[in-house]
């Protein structure tokens, strides 16, 4: 610990206690107890084919901008994250759902 002079504030000095390559290789531990298995909403529900007619569900896969949302963030399997994509399109050109949120 080093005592500034002028502030009076105790500062701690970290390459003083640890080398430099230790610093980098420190990572925060994954705790599994925090991270939840997200599960893909169309395997649980038993649903085959994704309508581009139902637009409560394809809404449900859209942010807030109107883009299609990505597998991590919706936890939708990667068969049907592409069907889904395909009936968001789908449901584009029909004019069911927004190209763009203005």
């Amino acid at each position: 610990m080093v005592r500034g002079k002028s502030s009076g504030l105790a500062y701690l000095i970290l390459a003083n206690l640890l080398p430099m390559y230790e610093l980098i290789m420190i990572k925060p531990k994954n705790n599994s107890l925090n991270t939840q298995q997200k599960s893909c909403h169309f395997c649980i529900n038993n649903i085959e084919e994704i309508d581009y007619k139902d637009i409560q569900t394809l809404r449900r896969f859209i942010s807030s901008y109107a883009k299609i949302v990505p597998r991590k963030r919706s936890g939708v399997c990667a068969r049907h994250q592409r069907k889904l994509a395909n009936a968001i399109k789908r449901a584009r050109v029909m004019s069911l759902l927004p190209y763009t949120n203005q």
